[in-house]
């Protein structure tokens, strides 16, 4: 068991790719090692509604936040996380109900962040909208209200964000959709229609010729080779495992599907037959799992786990046998709640976001 603040680092995930040797005019050179983060706590939002998932900038000097304000807007906060302060603020505009699952482009030059139904791309470099576009509204029969969009993922110069299928009232979703953002274009140019109404995380494998995408009724395998992706299936053993977080290994080879809130659960899926190759019990009884994470290394599965309130806690599990390796887990943190954790670059630092009295909060811990 670690406590924040007295966490040894972890060199075993020292293996990143900003370690690795560049190749400039045919000398080979090390690029800079990525920096790694401070210990602290940082305010990112002053409302008490869940924070979006925090990303890490490719050289581990920033992060980047999405929470509300009691204004009611939404802003990404940008934060140096050597000196553990907001060093610019981005306004989306009043809140709208987003799962807040935001995605950075591979060299880390843009951020993709929804609020409600609207795509914002920012310009990290210079911390400011490049472009917003609202999503083209679903088909769907008077009276019918759109489905809830949040969650994004990168492919090259392509964009996907899910968004539920409409619903009359409150009833359950129909089919959901992946859009496609073209960055190239600034638009979307096309959609998938899903076999669940209710798409809640979307992983791209590294070779971006397929991605993954949970719902209520299975994990949906795409063919993204294409301008716009094709349904290959649902990945048998997937359709009563509710599960929520996805979370590829570095290779691409398996894909790990937790339960969000409920039993504790998880699968492990290989992804090269689409078959279920474990079933993972995390925690016993009730708990509250979010953002699954698996290590540079690929040997250690990381989950955010909120329960009980003002105890939350990262579980760490060896991904050969699935077991929990308790001496890796870390507890002692500042936020009552951890809704979203990101690994820095330097494979030894973590961000995870959540909230406590003062409203929501960056924490940076070293695992």
């Amino acid at each position: 068991m670690k406590s924040i603040g007295t966490v040894a680092r972890w060199a075993t995930a020292l293996v990143t790719a900003g370690a690795l040797l560049a190749v400039s005019g045919g000398i080979a050179q090390a690029d800079p090692v990525p920096v790694s983060g401070t210990e602290g706590l940082v305010k990112i939002g002053s409302s008490f509604l869940p924070p979006g998932t925090p990303l890490v900038s490719p050289d581990g000097r920033r992060a980047y936040t999405i929470a509300n304000d009691t204004d009611n807007h939404t802003r990404v906060r940008v934060v140096n996380t050597v000196a553990d302060r907001v060093v610019a603020t981005i306004d989306l505009g009043m809140e709208k109900w987003t799962r807040y699952r935001p995605a950075l482009s591979a060299d880390g030059r843009r951020l993709y962040v929804l609020n409600g139904l609207t795509l914002s791309v920012i310009d990290t470099g210079r911390d400011r909208v490049l472009n917003s576009l609202d999503l083209p509204d679903e088909p769907r029969p008077t009276g019918w209200g759109p489905g809830v969009a949040g969650t994004i993922a990168v492919n090259g110069p392509l964009v996907y964000v899910t968004q539920d299928g409409p619903a009359p009232g409150t009833s359950v979703p129909t089919a959901g959709l992946v859009w496609v953002y073209d960055t190239a274009r600034r638009a979307v140019t096309g959609s998938v229609q899903l076999p669940g109404g209710d798409p809640r995380s979307i992983a791209v494998r590294p070779d971006g010729r397929s991605a993954y995408v949970s719902t209520e009724t299975g994990i949906v395998h795409l063919d993204t080779t294409g301008a716009v992706p094709t349904v290959l299936g649902t990945v048998p053993g997937t359709a009563n495992a509710q599960v929520d977080g996805l979370a590829l290994t570095p290779d691409g080879s398996s894909l790990y599907a937790v339960n969000a809130v409920g039993d504790g659960t998880a699968i492990r899926v290989d992804l090269n037959h689409d078959t279920v190759t474990a079933h993972l019990t995390l925690t016993k009884g009730y708990s509250q799992l979010a953002s699954p994470l698996v290590s540079a290394d690929g040997t250690r599965l990381f989950v955010a786990n909120s329960y009980p309130s003002g105890a939350p806690s990262v579980l760490a599990f060896d991904t050969a046998t699935g077991a929990e390796v308790p001496n890796e887990d870390v507890f002692g943190f500042d936020v009552d709640d951890l809704v979203g954790l990101a690994i820095g670059p330097d494979g030894q630092t973590m961000y995870g976001t959540g909230g406590d009295s003062n409203g929501a909060e960056l924490q940076i811990f070293d695992f």
